[in-house]
C-alpha cells in the first residue's frame, strides 16, 4: 500500500498507475496498448482492488519470436525484418529514456511484436505498472532497462551488428566511444548481477519442487 501511495497517490489505485501510462505513451507517440477501462474500488486511502482493461494484441512478445528461432520452430528473419526490428526498438527505448521514462522491467517479454494492416512491423511496449518518471537517478534505471533487454539477447540469436544496430537507432547516432564504452561496462555488470539473481531464483523454485 504504501509503494503504491508513493507512486499513484493517496486515493489511486494501482491499476491507475499502468493506465496513466498507457495514455501518456500513447500521446508521445511512444507505441503500447490501447486503455479501454479502469476501475478502483478504495476504503479510503486504501486500496481494496484495481482493475485495467487494455485491447489485445495480435502477434509475439520478443522473447518467444527469439526463443521460436533458436528451436529452429521459424526460420531466421531476413535482413530487412531484422533491421527494421532491431532499429525500431532502438527508436522505441530511446524515445522513452529521452522523455524521462523508464519501464524498469524491460525484458524481451515486455516488447510485443505486432503488425499493422499494411503488413508492416510495430513493436510495442506492454506492462508498464512499474514504470517511472523524472526519477533522481536516471542513469540507474536507464542501465537496468538495458541490462534487462541484453540478458534476455544475450545467446547467439543476437549478432553484434544487431547490437551496434540498436545502439544507433537508440543514440540516433549522436554517441562518442567513451559514452559506448561507459555504458557497455555498466550494462554488462548490471546484466551480470540480474542472471545471477534469476539463478538463485530458479534454484530456489527447483528445490521447491523437489520438496
Amino acid at each position: 500500500q504504501i509503494r503504491r501511495m508513493d507512486a499513484t497517490g493517496l486515493f489511486r489505485a494501482t491499476a491507475y498507475h499502468e493506465t496513466r501510462y498507457i495514455k501518456k505513451l500513447s500521446l508521445l507517440g511512444i507505441p503500447t496498448v490501447r486503455s479501454l477501462a479502469f476501475g478502483q474500488k478504495m476504503s479510503g486511502v486504501l486500496e481494496k482492488y484495481s482493475f485495467s482493461i487494455t485491447h489485445g494484441l495480435t502477434g509475439v512478445s520478443l522473447e518467444k519470436f527469439l526463443a521460436e528461432i533458436k528451436a529452429n520452430n521459424q526460420p531466421r528473419p531476413g535482413y530487412h525484418q531484422r533491421r527494421e526490428i532491431v532499429v525500431q526498438l532502438g527508436l522505441l527505448v530511446g524515445a522513452l529514456h529521452r522523455h524521462r521514462l523508464f519501464h524498469r522491467d524491460l525484458y524481451l517479454c515486455h516488447v510485443f511484436l505486432t503488425q499493422n494492416r499494411d503488413g508492416r512491423i510495430v513493436l510495442r511496449l506492454i506492462d508498464l505498472a512499474r514504470m517511472v518518471e523524472k526519477p533522481l537517478r536516471t542513469k540507474r534505471w536507464r542501465i537496468k532497462d538495458h541490462a534487462a533487454l541484453a540478458y534476455g539477447a544475450s545467446d547467439s540469436t543476437v549478432t553484434k551488428t544487431d547490437r551496434l544496430r540498436f545502439l544507433h537507432a537508440y543514440y540516433m547516432g549522436e554517441f562518442s566511444n567513451d559514452t559506448l564504452r561507459l555504458d557497455f561496462s555498466a550494462i554488462e555488470a548490471k546484466m551480470k548481477r540480474i542472471m545471477r539473481h534469476d539463478q538463485r531464483r530458479k534454484s530456489r523454485l527447483a528445490g521447491e519442487r523437489q520438496s
